[in-house]
């Protein structure tokens, strides 16, 4: 059987227009010549679909968040995988895989699990105790996956103690573009790109602007559940004319808007363990924008600016932050070196070097190679 005639698809519970990483192993699947298909949730305010090569499907659960929301859509998802005749499923963190296991299991179809995050353990689930059990029962469906990735060192560790199944490594890189970085930029920009969630650390981002120059803006890429605390925040500020609220974009639109800033900020609670383990793909971002970024001082982030300058750990404190911000306003030499360290790093930190491991597994599954 001919790779054209496997069918591979992917399910997860975020956008499918937003959903980066996805979208990135749906184009290298497509570009290998299988025939992808990857399942999401429909949202209200999703994006219009770019008329991708790959098909797509859309299911709305009939509430918008909470467990009734979970249970409806691998409801859904039980109804609906059978008839897509798929030869392999790969199901995105722990929210999808009690449907796409039981489908497997009973259609003798393998399936791999794709943490992208340490689930268990993430902001909302903190002084929950019944809510994290919950959880915490359903990573017995993980036992039946074929195989098991995730998107760093320390959590692929931590992840194949927690459920008892190795995990390889396949980060969350952009894919590597030849660019000139601009190394003086006028335009003093700070990026946030992500969710607008609770430990994003947002909110400080905003009161941090009161202490900034007059020519250093805020600009703010993404949605989520703290928006309106968000808006309120920004519009209150005495910088309020400097701070830019987007709200979600398209990926492309992302990346071209990324590249038009000065630094990028990715600090993160470390209350969190499924934070403190990680590495965000936004970290990514902005090193193939070549941006400087400002990070919380985590395990990830000081392994790999420990060999590549890109960028800064911080204490998790408002006064670190905004010091940070001003090194590199004060200190051009600092800046251009960041910056210049961005192009080599981005060579290394690629999708093209990532998409090798994901294909390696793909095909010991599909073909037995």
């Amino acid at each position: 059987m001919t790779k054209a005639s496997r069918h591979i698809v992917l399910v997860m519970t975020s956008d499918l227009t937003s959903d980066q990483r996805m979208q990135r192993v749906a184009a290298t699947l497509h570009a290998t010549g299988y025939r992808v298909t990857m399942v999401g949730r429909d949202f209200d305010e999703a994006l219009p679909l770019a008329g991708h090569p790959w098909e797509e499907v859309r299911l709305r659960p009939s509430k918008s968040a909470g467990p009734r929301m979970y249970y409806d859509f691998n409801r859904q998802l039980e109804q609906l995988l059978p008839n897509l005749e798929a030869d392999l499923y790969c199901a995105v963190d722990l929210d999808t895989v009690m449907a796409v296991s039981r489908v497997a299991q009973a259609g003798s179809i393998p399936w791999i699990f794709d943490a992208h995050e340490y689930f268990t353990e993430v902001p909302e689930l903190i002084g929950r105790p019944l809510k994290r059990w919950v959880w915490r029962w359903m990573r017995r469906y993980v036992r039946s996956a074929a195989t098991a990735i995730t998107v760093n060192g320390s959590l692929a560790r931590i992840l194949s103690t927690h459920y008892h199944k190795a995990f390889a490594v396949v980060r969350n890189v952009p894919s590597h573009t030849h660019k000139q970085c601009v190394l003086d930029k006028p335009d003093k920009r700070i990026i946030y790109q992500g969710a607008i969630n609770q430990g994003r650390w947002v909110e400080q981002y905003i009161e941090m602007m009161s202490s900034l120059p007059a020519d250093v803006s805020l600009h703010l890429y993404g949605d989520g559940d703290k928006m309106p605390v968000v808006r309120q925040l920004a519009a209150a500020s005495p910088r309020s004319s400097d701070i830019h609220l987007h709200g979600k974009v398209a990926p492309t639109q992302l990346s071209q808007a990324s590249q038009l800033g000065w630094l990028g900020v990715n600090v993160l609670d470390v209350e969190s363990k499924s934070y403190y383990y990680s590495l965000a793909n936004k970290f990514f971002d902005y090193m193939h924008a070549g941006l400087p970024s400002i990070n919380s001082r985590l395990p990830e982030y000081e392994a790999i600016l420990a060999e590549h300058e890109v960028g800064t750990c911080i204490d998790n404190t408002i006064t670190a932050l905004t010091k940070a911000v001003l090194n590199y306003y004060h200190s051009p030499e600092l800046y251009t070196t960041h910056a210049a360290a961005t192009r080599d790093a981005s060579m290394i930190y690629s999708w093209q070097q990532e998409q090798q491991v994901l294909l390696r597994l793909i095909e010991q599954q599909l073909l037995g190679t």
